[in-house]
């Protein structure tokens, strides 16, 4: 199991709020799965209570005790169901892990997508801004996310679908910096990766570690960095870039 998370304190920190949204909570997961089937039915509005109840506790289990340490009777028993109602919405419980994250990943995205309705060039305030919403995207997402690298599925299918859209997601943000930035093109998943990097990693270390790091003043410092990716590269540096990248 990974560290130990406070969810409660980075939410409080980064949105003034005194608990995590619940409306979103099933969106949880690393943000690097595969797209799931559709209810085999359509589903009346109790029946989505019951999915959504079976959504919730299990990511509440498998923060708790590992994608492996969760058996479908744990879930069927937070939620008070029996074996045969969790199957007449999953299939599996390995496909209530790629729900959460297939909707976590499309969460990233829309995020991400986010940073391209910037003003070009954008001001520090713009960037500073987008690095609060992507943090929130964060708080409520980030412990599932590092709890599901380091003991989600093992399942070779499932870890190359992983790997397929965390290339996706890192090029996507790339594209956006060098829209930006006028940068030359061949180096979008590079670049998206050092911003996604930066971000997570650094919102990893204010809230799951001892380290005593004041989260303003480090969103302040990787809003900086974000910044200078954003910047317009002068014309001359651009072409020398594309020479490289060619070459």
């Amino acid at each position: 199991m990974g560290p130990r998370i406070d969810c409660r304190r980075m939410s409080d920190e980064i949105t003034g709020k005194k608990e995590l949204a619940s409306s979103n909570a099933a969106r949880g997961a690393s943000a690097r799965t595969a797209l799931t089937r559709e209810p085999r039915w359509e589903l009346n509005a109790k029946a989505l209570q019951t999915r959504q109840l079976i959504l919730d506790q299990a990511r509440t289990l498998f923060l708790e005790r590992g994608y492996a340490g969760t058996k479908i009777e744990h879930i069927t028993t937070a939620c008070g169901l029996s074996r045969g109602a969790f199957y007449a919405y999953f299939a599996s419980k390995l496909e209530v892990f790629e729900t959460l994250g297939t909707s976590t990943y499309k969460s990233q995205l829309a995020v991400i997508a986010r940073l391209g309705e910037l003003p070009k060039p954008c001001v520090l305030s713009d960037v500073r801004a987008w690095v609060t919403e992507y943090c929130e995207f964060m708080a409520e997402h980030g412990a599932f996310m590092l709890s599901s690298v380091q003991g989600g599925p093992q399942d070779p299918e499932f870890r190359d679908r992983v790997r397929m859209l965390t290339v996706r997601t890192a090029r996507r943000f790339g594209r956006l910096i060098m829209e930006h930035s006028g940068r030359a093109e061949g180096k979008e998943a590079a670049l998206g990766v050092v911003a996604m990097s930066t971000l997570e990693r650094s919102w990893f270390y204010v809230y799951g570690t001892p380290l005593k790091l004041k989260p303003n003043e480090v969103m302040d410092a990787v809003a900086e960095t974000l910044h200078g990716l954003l910047l317009p590269v002068r014309s001359d540096t651009a072409a020398d870039a594309s020479t490289v990248a060619k070459d």
